[in-house]
């Protein structure tokens, strides 16, 4: 993977771009958006509500296929993806605007994030000789009641457009007249539905009806939520890898070190407090005693490793008959070494993670 797209996953990932309350809580873009799915376990069943938009819930989206769901935001108040990532990261979760080469990265990455297969869709979108009588008889109601006027199967069951509902409340501070864009059907199940969540899964086809004025008989509902039902019919939806390949995955981080001879700082301690993060994570997959022996060691090094970090001074600094330069390089050259030390002990491990010795 190019650099650019570890420094973004590694972004996507972290607490430490948003604002202190999000830091704490140790939250980050992926806490949301769970390897570019959507979490129905943050807020109340993946409905939130920010400081910035009080009294205006709304519905986590996933991000999987979001290059292709322009315009962004409930609202399709932006065009941009860049624009819209850069507004969510200072309004919606208080951080500080991103420098051009980390919001670059962070966009580049959630654009790698694609739809997982649906072996019931075709490439065109319509269902294939897998899917149930069932479900293509939900799918011909589909198409007859016009849903697929909005929810296009062969543009990601979308649009791209932003439409004005009278019966729906604002959708945010920026929505102007209740604008609404359409959003895809792929991966459509939930826990909660509409924008602002304010449906369950038996009133979501009635309540969607209501704002659009048409009625449909008991029966050709039922239909429908088959099909809507097909549609989230995704392969693998979870992350079954190995617990060797995970922590391999988020080791290989520290390639961003080691491909440059003087590390930013401040991205040193993103990626690092945040490999820590990371790493923590998997703690519960690991049982075998060498394997938290390795644990216990792996984050007592590293963590030694922030803390060095932490206490570098950006200053000028004047070493005694020195100069500040001596002093900045010296102290890049020990950093560098304290992370090829740790990378070259910590790899060989890596390999034997939830294995028989």
């Amino acid at each position: 993977m190019p650099a650019r797209l570890i420094w973004g996953e590694v972004l996507f990932r972290s607490p430490f771009i948003l604002g202190a309350d999000f830091r704490e809580k140790n939250n980050s873009c992926n806490s949301c958006h769970p390897n570019g799915a959507a979490s129905d376990a943050m807020g109340t069943q993946g409905v939130v509500e920010f400081a910035h938009a009080p009294g205006m819930p709304l519905r986590i989206p996933a991000l999987r296929g979001i290059r292709y769901l322009a315009p962004y935001g409930h609202d399709g108040r932006m065009a941009s993806l860049r624009d819209f990532t850069q507004d969510v990261v200072t309004h919606a979760f208080a951080g500080e605007p991103l420098n051009n080469y980390d919001l670059d990265a962070l966009v580049a990455y959630m654009r790698e994030i694609d739809f997982l297969p649906n072996p019931k869709l075709d490439p065109r979108g319509f269902l294939s000789e897998k899917a149930t009588a069932d479900e293509k008889k939900g799918e011909l109601v589909f198409m007859t009641s016009g849903c697929n006027g909005c929810h296009n199967p062969q543009s990601y069951f979308t649009d791209g457009k932003v439409w004005r509902l009278a019966q729906v409340k604002t959708a945010s501070p920026y929505s102007m007249e209740n604008g609404l864009k359409t959003p895809t059907l792929m991966r459509a199940q939930r826990s909660r539905y509409l924008h602002d969540g304010s449906a369950e899964d038996s009133t979501l086809l009635t309540a969607h009806a209501e704002q659009l004025g048409i009625r449909l008989e008991p029966t050709r509902l039922a239909a429908l939520k088959i099909y809507l039902a097909a549609l989230s019919n995704e392969e693998k939806p979870g992350d079954e890898r190995h617990i060797t390949e995970k922590a391999s995955e988020i080791h290989s981080w520290l390639t961003l070190f080691l491909r440059h001879d003087v590390p930013d700082q401040r991205r040193s301690l993103i990626l690092l407090k945040t490999l820590r993060l990371e790493f923590v994570a998997l703690r519960a997959e690991l049982s075998h005693p060498q394997d938290l022996e390795f644990f216990r060691s792996y984050l007592a090094d590293l963590s030694a490793i922030i803390a060095l970090a932490e206490k570098a001074d950006p200053r000028p600094q004047i070493a005694q008959g020195g100069r500040a330069q001596d002093v900045q390089v010296a102290d890049q050259a020990a950093f560098l070494k304290s992370i090829r030390a740790f990378n070259a002990s910590m790899l060989p491990e890596l390999r034997f993670l939830g294995t028989k010795r």
